[in-house]
């Protein structure tokens, strides 16, 4: 009986942390797209990347790829944890979420004028 409570914690634990996992890759990958597009090759603020970040975390989009992660992770059997299929469906989700031209000039534009002139925040 132990075994099995340990085999089903190990197992849970698996699927936790490979969630985790997958949401931190993405989050952080649109994160970073976010203050490239905003960066305009010019030095980033401290409020200008605690403002990406939280645009990105109180975004549908952040919301959205949250729950297909936990959908995908769900559907995995046991032992395909490992499998190539989980670096695809980070990618398929990096490309479903894709900027277009029209975001990217609202995302831009709503971003520096949260920043605007302001002092910069301490570290």
């Amino acid at each position: 009986m132990v075994l099995a409570v340990w085999v089903h914690d190990v197992y849970q634990m698996s699927h936790d942390t490979l969630q985790h996992f997958m949401s931190y890759i993405v989050s952080l990958t649109f994160v970073l797209r976010t203050l490239y597009i905003v960066s305009e090759n010019q030095e980033l603020t401290r409020r200008a990347i605690k403002l990406a970040a939280v645009s990105y975390l109180e975004s549908p989009m952040s919301r959205e790829v949250t729950t297909q992660i936990q959908e995908y992770v769900r559907g995995l059997k046991l032992l395909e944890r490992a499998d190539r299929d989980t670096l695809d469906k980070i990618f398929e989700l990096m490309q479903l979420f894709d900027i277009n031209a029209e975001q990217d000039s609202e995302l831009r534009a709503q971003i520096r004028a949260a920043v605007g002139s302001l002092p910069d925040d301490p570290w």
